[in-house]
């Protein structure tokens, strides 16, 4: 007989087993008691100091996706107990997204803002510098312009998010624009008669480098680093990242016939759309790791990447 046809045959077949095997008892429909909700999200926070998602309950519960959303949502609803004292199992971040969305425990809320605001403040305060803070002179920032201020302030905080040791970044998306008169010049025909994209392949050191030139005058270009990532851990890492955009930039000049660099934008003013970090370090929440639509200019990467450099060596 089925464990679940018999509370006896239950009783007994949970004695003989650790509690955090019990978790996975839960068969699809049923419902995710706030005990065992709570309990995963601590030890989630206590493993690597994230929330959990959806895709945990999905895995853990073998419930859909639609549900495992609505359970964490209901979660973050305050209740009243007995005694009329307001309380809830989970919460989300102030003003803070995540792609899925996390949600950790509500009964160590204030725990987990402390631990935040150490974080930020190890990335940011420790040098002096806090970007926030609109009543200071500009004199006081490393970086005077307001726009990118925000820039390196919000990738900063996006780097702050993700275990605190040397990046190892891969998979990185460029993006620039150019005048569409040019994509006539180039040689090769586009691949798809649809959207009349041309692509270029160049293999520069041990990575290759995929370009993208759109009808419009937008050229996209694919750094395919997984198995080399860029490392960030020193001065001189962020300096080699900019000395191979260098090089990509002087194979992009060949391409278009751009010997004096007249039509290609400067590598400070392209955009980087798209990066992984961490290849190579375990990390429980795969999409973590991803940072997508950055739309940051490159130079404002490099002085992110400087600024989480010094504060790593500290």
């Amino acid at each position: 007989m089925s464990i679940y046809n018999s509370q006896n045959d239950q009783s007994v077949g949970n004695k003989s087993r650790p509690n955090k095997q019990l978790v996975r008892e839960y068969r699809q429909g049923r419902w995710i008691p706030n005990t065992v909700l709570e309990e995963l999200a601590l030890k989630k926070y206590h493993t690597n100091g994230k929330g959990i998602t959806f895709v945990n309950l999905v895995e853990e519960f073998s419930c859909t996706k639609n549900k495992a959303q609505r359970r964490l949502k209901n979660a973050c609803i305050e209740k009243r107990d007995k005694n009329g004292k307001k309380f809830a199992i989970l919460f989300r971040l102030d003003n803070e997204r995540t792609k899925p969305q996390q949600y950790f425990p509500a009964c160590i809320k204030a725990k987990i803002i402390e631990d935040k605001r150490k974080r930020q403040n190890r990335l940011i305060a420790t040098t002096g510098v806090s970007y926030n803070n609109k009543s200071s002179s500009s004199s006081n920032y490393p970086v005077h312009n307001d726009n990118e201020q925000q820039m390196v302030s919000s990738f900063l905080t996006q780097l702050s998010l993700l275990p605190f040791q040397p990046l190892n970044m891969h998979n990185v998306r460029l993006w620039m624009t150019i005048d569409k008169s040019h994509y006539e010049e180039i040689k090769q025909k586009p691949l798809y008669d649809d959207n009349k994209t041309k692509i270029e392949r160049e293999i520069i050191g041990l990575r290759e480098v995929i370009y993208r030139f759109h009808k419009k005058g937008s050229i996209e270009i694919e750094i395919a680093s997984s198995n080399n990532p860029f490392q960030i851990e020193t001065d001189d890492d962020v300096n080699n990242l900019f000395v191979f955009l260098g090089q990509v930039k002087d194979r992009l000049a060949n391409i278009l016939y751009d010997p004096r660099e007249r039509i290609i934008p400067s590598v400070d003013n392209w955009i980087l759309k798209y990066c992984d970090f961490n290849k190579d370090i375990e990390i429980g929440n795969k999409n973590i790791g991803q940072l997508m639509n950055l739309n940051i200019q490159i130079k404002y990467m490099g002085k992110t990447f400087r600024l989480y450099v010094k504060n790593f060596r500290r």
